[in-house]
């Protein structure tokens, strides 16, 4: 977070001398520099900011180049505000201009870019077309280390589909690559991948081995936001074990590590994950307390994704305290953000949904959401805020 504070400061001096003598290409760049630095502080909305200010200037002096590369970078920031569907409409724009540029490296990282945002909207088929052509032209140009990293999201496509087997050689050849390259983060990155293949086979000790590793390699190399990923990793097994405090000391170092470093989404994804355990250990305060933090974090950020979860995972909790009427306030604005985005956990909140109608009766149930349908944004405003 300091490093990245200090280069915005540098860039923000040195933009403003561009700007003074009218440099338009250094003013266009250093804007993009600007994006990049809050995109990696985890503030994607100011990135969006200076995003189209690079792209409007690289437009408008005909650089065709870098257009693209704002283009493909102001997608990376809408998708990290949930915005899939818009951040698709850039991917595409900035495949477009690759392609007639012949500028292959990037083509292939915008092919990626798309099987990522396809994939989060549970288009999972469409996302393997997009990588395998992501995969195809970094073998097609020597890239190793994309052609690892696009085995990497392969292996985690077909993983969402429960292809386990496919996933494991997707996985495997990541890793393979990333140890003949010497590309330590990507090592890690896909041990600790096995390490998610076998937590979901039930061989949850195994599982634990992968993430050490990849917490070794992450702490070897000073990757502090992949050591916060793979602490928050063996949390999650750790609770899986029931070992529910074991987790929590877990979840406590992740959350410490993205506090440190200003990973305000990691943050969040920490503060929710304490909540889960907290549940579980029947400590509903708490773990009300942590959902709310991680709820305010996604909003504050722009993080729809997350955002919708903490909501119906805070209604959930919120239910078992009897508190139905912000608990539907939680669930209605969760819908209604799933719906927005296409996220497919839309239907998770629609089986709650369900089933606390089931619980207060359909009469009861019907005269409770036409009082907190209208005011669903202001009960959660107001909770959020300690009012409620």
């Amino acid at each position: 977070m300091i490093i990245q504070n200090k280069a915005i400061a540098y860039y923000e001096n040195a933009l403003k001398i561009a700007q003074d003598i009218g440099n338009r290409k250094d003013e266009g760049a250093l804007f993009g520099s600007l994006g990049n630095s809050y995109s990696a502080l985890g503030d994607a909305k100011k990135a969006v900011e200076y995003y189209e200010k690079a792209l409007k200037i690289a437009v408008e002096i005909g650089d065709r180049r870098n257009e693209g590369i704002w283009l493909g970078n102001l997608g990376l920031a809408y998708h990290d505000l949930g915005e899939v569907r818009k951040a698709i409409v850039c991917y595409e724009k900035a495949l477009k201009v690759a392609v007639e540029t012949g500028d292959r490296r990037n083509e292939g990282n915008w092919f990626g870019n798309l099987g990522n945002a396809y994939r989060d909207l549970g288009e999972v088929r469409k996302a393997i077309e997009y990588y395998e052509n992501a995969l195809k032209i970094a073998q097609d140009v020597g890239d190793r280390r994309n052609e690892g990293n696009w085995f990497g999201n392969l292996g985690l496509t077909y993983h969402d589909l429960g292809e386990v087997s496919k996933a494991t050689v997707c996985y495997e050849k990541a890793l393979q690559i990333a140890q003949e390259i010497g590309d330590k983060q990507g090592a890690g990155t896909s041990l600790g991948n096995l390490g998610n293949v076998y937590r979901d086979l039930g061989e949850v000790r195994k599982a634990i081995e992968y993430y050490e590793n990849a917490l070794k390699i992450a702490q070897e190399i000073g990757d502090k936001l992949n050591e916060g990923s793979w602490l928050g990793s063996l949390g999650n097994a750790y609770n899986v074990l029931g070992e529910v405090r074991k987790a929590i000391e877990y979840y406590e170092k992740a959350l410490k590590m993205s506090q440190e470093i200003g990973d305000r989404r990691n943050e969040g994804s920490c503060f929710g994950n304490l909540g889960v355990a907290y549940r579980d250990l029947c400590e509903v305060r708490k773990a009300i307390v942590c959902y709310q933090k991680a709820l305010k974090i996604a909003r504050e950020i722009g993080d729809k994704r997350n955002e919708s979860t903490w909501l119906n995972n805070l209604g959930i909790v919120l239910e078992d305290e009897k508190k139905y009427k912000e608990a539907l306030a939680c669930y209605f604005l969760s819908v209604d953000i799933c719906t927005q985005i296409e996220y497919p956990n839309l239907k998770t909140t629609e089986s709650n949904l369900k089933e606390l109608e089931e619980k207060l009766g359909k009469k009861e149930f019907e005269k409770l959401a036409a009082e907190v349908a209208p005011r669903m944004e202001e009960i959660v405003r107001k909770m959020l805020e300690g009012i409620l």
